[in-house]
């Protein structure tokens, strides 16, 4: 278990509109879930995120590059988030991931993978 990146990603959530530059598209962040990611691949273990950054269409295609193994959302969420998913590779999720890991802030981040499709 991990629950430190739980923690993290509470704190983000709670704190977001004083923190705008703690977002979920935040490079820094999503090294961090990248990390847990492989941790989790390793130990043959899930990772999941849930709420919001779940619920992003666009960075659920991130958080499954980055080796994200299920996403638990709001029932109004789940049908275009399904949608972006099954019209991307795991190759095409893969390279978002990589395209928002390199960004130099969250909003360039985002525009490179909206750039994309």
């Amino acid at each position: 278990r991990v629950p430190a990146v739980g923690s993290i990603l509470c704190c983000w959530r709670v704190r977001s509109a004083r923190w705008p530059r703690c977002w979920t598209w935040q490079p820094a962040l999503l090294h961090l879930i990248a990390l847990t990611a492989e941790a989790g691949r390793r130990a043959s273990k899930p990772v999941s995120v849930c709420g919001e950054a779940a619920s992003d269409p666009l960075l659920a295609v991130v958080l499954t590059g980055l080796g994200v193994t299920s996403l638990s959302m709001a029932a109004s969420s789940v049908a275009e988030v399904r949608s972006m998913l099954a019209e991307r590779t795991f190759d095409e999720c893969k390279a978002a991931a990589e395209l928002a890991l390199a960004a130099s802030s969250p909003a360039s981040g985002r525009a490179a993978v909206r750039g994309r499709w």
